[in-house]
């Protein structure tokens, strides 16, 4: 015969067995669904997530060629139509302009002629004298390798512009990384690419040509797909000339403002303000500033030198630097010798980008 105690220790019993099956089901369609995301991430074909591996910057090293003109911009540069000291010292260093149209679209070509790794490459190599690079240590494979990246020469834009050659719009001197050649810094999952365009102008067109759909076309190519764009242009614009211009599958991830670019620290129309609401750490973060305001875009380039938030946000950085003492002040830009703005002159270009690379920014200079 059943007593009360014996019932009432049954129906526990039962109930613990249900709870407990039910808690298993619960974790095993969790793990399960986790499981499925994170197979999903990996498979990705755009994907370039490295779970649980880490690259750290160890430091930016300039390339023989680049030394040379950091050493010597001040004094070669020049306010003269045709560059013709900046032109001459080129012309003396030839085997570089042409070691660099070589390769600067995949460096790693010319390691085909060595039968090694880096490390017993000779200290001379050609690579090392025209490329600059940051050394980065890979946590997954214990490892050190370079990233390399176009050096500081001429008047940072293409170093056969003017000199060797009439297009000075020519960027295949930039140099963009893949997705598994790029300065990680941890990404995790969930994690965004995010590009961030001052000085828009229209998707397919601008004053130096395109803007966004260069970085969109470029960065594809070498395996880095965009999550959201956002653009900034001060110039009036009709909105239809615009979206009827931008792709269906960038349309809809696109935000683009028809306003001014402001500098004022924590302004809602700062494109940094952005970047500190948006960005995260682990996101992959891209900007590029052309707004042909020196005032506003010099203000905007010094408060990411200062600011150690940004700098640990922003991975890739592109500036178009107007400046006295290079020939595009006779290509478009105006003579520029009398600005009142921080960093005026040719010279200053380079310290900005040379710094921003030691802290571990890929700075190129734009057209």
């Amino acid at each position: 015969m059943l007593t009360k105690k014996s019932v009432f220790l049954g129906v526990n019993i039962l109930c613990a067995s249900i709870i407990w099956m039910s808690l298993r089901e619960y974790f095993h369609r969790s793990e399960n669904k986790e499981l499925k995301e994170l197979k999903e991430l990996l498979s990705s074909k755009n994907s370039f997530v490295d779970i649980g591996c880490h690259i750290t910057i160890l430091e930016y090293v300039s390339s023989t060629w680049e030394s040379i003109w950091i050493k010597n911009i001040a004094k070669w540069k020049s306010d003269e139509s045709g560059w013709p000291t900046g032109c001459m010292q080129l012309k003396k260093t030839k085997e570089y302009v042409d070691f660099f149209e070589k390769y600067v679209s995949d460096p790693h070509k010319y390691l085909a002629n060595f039968n090694s790794v880096y490390s017993e490459l000779p200290s001379n190599n050609m690579l090392q004298q025209v490329f600059s690079h940051h050394r980065v240590y890979d946590s997954c494979s214990k490892q050190e390798r370079l990233i390399y990246i176009e050096p500081l020469v001429s008047f940072l834009r293409h170093p056969g512009a003017v000199c060797f050659s009439t297009n000075q719009q020519d960027k295949s001197y930039l140099m963009i990384p893949s997705s598994s050649d790029i300065v990680l810094k941890g990404f995790k999952k969930g994690f965004k690419k995010i590009f961030f365009d001052v000085g828009a102008s229209i998707y397919n067109a601008g004053a130096g040509g395109d803007s966004q759909k260069w970085f969109v076309d470029n960065f594809r190519s070498k395996g880095i797909e965009f999550d959201h764009i956002y653009g900034w242009e001060a110039n009036p614009t009709n909105p239809s000339e615009h979206w009827n211009t931008v792709p269906p599958d960038i349309k809809r991830k696109s935000s683009w403002f028809n306003v001014p670019a402001s500098s004022e620290k924590g302004h809602p129309d700062n494109p940094w303000t952005f970047v500190r609401e948006i960005a995260k750490s682990n996101d992959f973060v891209v900007v590029k500033i052309d707004i042909d305001t020196p005032l506003v875009e010099v203000e905007l380039v010094k408060q990411l030198l200062e600011d150690p938030v940004l700098l640990r946000l922003v991975d890739e950085f592109y500036f178009e630097h107007h400046v006295h003492g290079s020939p595009m002040q006779f290509l478009g830009w105006g003579d520029l010798r009398g600005q009142k703005v921080s960093y005026p002159g040719l010279e200053d270009s380079y310290k900005i980008f040379q710094k921003l690379r030691e802290k571990g920014v890929r700075a190129h200079s734009w057209v």
